[in-house]
């Protein structure tokens, strides 16, 4: 379902496009600036494990309009295209393994593929799809790449932060990287150690940049905050926590912007607002009888946060 204003605008079939259910595994969305001037954001819906009429693996990012759900383009490439997929204004860039499902992928991208590896790299599609850069994965990535990806603004720049999995051969470990629109790596942030889970969540403002590391200090987790003004990391943890940074948003507040996390302390699920300094300065308990799936904010036009988030909950 596409929604503004409230009311619902349009059911999206993806059967009359000629998907099946089975090229919906998997599926990410975007949203990416007003292409076609009526006025609402755009939707990417990426389909990494889509297969085309001969049943070959073929990924695929669906553009579409935020305001009709008509299909505005459709991108696709031999592999896994868009199992994390993010937008830098009306740039798309998306993870991309072109050796997927014994594929190759176009020559003109110029991408291989390490000694038992798949290609384990991220392309950069131009407003009018065509594909204008690519960035192999500064890691070594042990299997394919992982799902997700966010918009950062440092600086009057759009980038995008990519998480991957299992980095240098570490199992549930993690590594970051946030890419430009011309496919170049700003910043990386490696993985620690097995089971870390470094960007489980991965958030950001004008500003700051947080990344959830849930598995760090043997389950104590933490979370990574990166300030864009001054280059500037600082690790919040605390001894009476666990599981810190699985979930976390940015959000504003009167006093500045807030980072808001989940936590277990004391055997309970709960979400925390801490300040960017990591000090605690509010408690919201989580029933027992629900899951905890998610924490969001919003962004607003200028690509700063809203005052306000969101949890989602999984009943039990």
């Amino acid at each position: 379902m596409l929604a503004a204003g409230g009311g619902t605008v349009q059911r999206l079939d993806f059967a009359e496009l000629g998907f099946t259910r089975s090229d919906l595994y998997e599926m990410r969305l975007a949203t990416m600036d007003d292409l076609n001037g009526n006025g609402f954001a755009e939707v990417v819906a990426a389909l990494p494990y889509s297969v085309d009429e001969r049943g070959r693996q073929r990924g695929t990012l669906l553009v579409i309009d935020g305001g009709t759900g008509a299909a505005i383009r459709e991108l696709p490439l031999p592999g896994a295209l868009g199992t994390a997929v993010g937008a830098a204004g009306r740039r798309l860039l998306a993870t991309y393994d072109g050796h997927f499902g014994g594929q190759q992928p176009p020559a003109s991208l110029a991408l291989t593929a390490a000694a038992g590896q798949g290609t384990n790299a991220a392309v950069v599609f131009d407003e009018m799809g065509f594909v204008t850069a690519t960035a192999a994965s500064p890691f070594a990535v042990r299997d394919v790449l992982a799902a997700d990806g966010t918009n950062v603004l440092f600086d009057g720049e759009d980038m995008i932060a990519l998480r991957w999995q299992d980095c240098g051969g570490l199992a549930q470990s993690g590594c970051v990287a946030v890419i430009d629109g011309s496919g170049a790596t700003a910043l990386t942030l490696p993985p620690v150690v097995a089971y870390d889970q470094m960007g489980s969540t991965i958030d950001s403002n004008r500003r700051f940049l947080a990344v959830g590391v849930p598995g760090a200090g043997k389950g104590r987790g933490e979370i990574r905050l990166l300030d864009g003004n001054t280059g500037a990391w600082t690790t919040i943890h605390d001894s009476k926590w666990t599981d810190l940074g699985r979930y976390l948003a940015l959000a504003e507040s009167p006093s500045g912007p807030r980072i808001v996390a989940s936590v277990v302390a004391g055997g309970f699920r709960m979400v925390l607002e801490l300040d960017t300094a990591g000090h605690p300065t509010a408690v919201m308990p989580i029933s027992g009888a629900v899951d905890l799936v998610g924490i969001y904010s919003p962004f607003l036009a200028d690509r700063s946060k809203m005052d306000t988030y969101a949890l989602t909950f999984r009943g039990s």
